[in-house]
């Protein structure tokens, strides 16, 4: 047999060889892209969603968390107050009998309007004062009243602290203020 001749040009055959494979790949490409693309769309709703899901999950468990600690925060500082509560109840001594001897201290030209015990707390010592208000006869009643009750023997220190004129139904009298630090501290 004998072979074939192309009597065309070699521009023309190559002309239409460039375009035979421009052809064939723009199929490829085009098969390719329709089958990717979709694909490609799908996968990148699922992960997406995915992801989206993952998100919502995370946040709504540290918002869980956030409620948590504020709820446990709460409860400390309830915890806390009961505490701080609880240990000024244990440590406050009896007073009964501070009372009692200040009452006799007093005695009856002296009448007290209002009686306090205050505590104050510095590095491992407490200190407890009393503080008496009441009105006197005279000032020498009040300042024998301090110095009663520096006789009593359970203050380290008692002041006069505050003395002035008062007119009353009765008629004039010295209201004073006496302050007087407790011996031993926190006992």
């Amino acid at each position: 047999m004998i072979p074939a001749i192309n009597l065309m040009p070699p521009e023309c055959q190559r002309a239409r060889l460039a375009r035979r494979r421009v052809r064939q790949w723009a199929s490829v490409v085009g098969l390719a892209v329709s089958t990717v693309l979709p694909v490609a769309a799908l996968l990148h709703t699922s992960v997406d969603a995915s992801l989206s899901r993952r998100q919502d999950q995370i946040i709504a468990r540290e918002q869980a968390s956030a409620a948590a600690v504020g709820s446990l925060e709460a409860r400390l500082e309830e915890l806390s107050h009961q505490q701080r509560v609880s240990d000024l109840l244990a440590a406050r001594p009896q007073f009964t009998l501070l009372v009692n001897a200040v009452a006799g201290a007093v005695g009856d030209s002296i009448a007290v309007e209002s009686m306090s015990v205050v505590g104050s707390q510095s590095d491992d010592t407490t200190e407890r004062s009393l503080s008496i208000e009441g009105l006197a006869q005279s000032q020498l009643g009040a300042q024998q009243l301090a110095v009663r009750l520096e006789d009593l023997g359970v203050f380290t220190s008692v002041t006069l602290a505050d003395t002035r004129r008062r007119s009353t139904p009765v008629g004039e009298l010295v209201a004073f203020r006496v302050h007087a630090v407790l011996r031993g501290g926190s006992s």
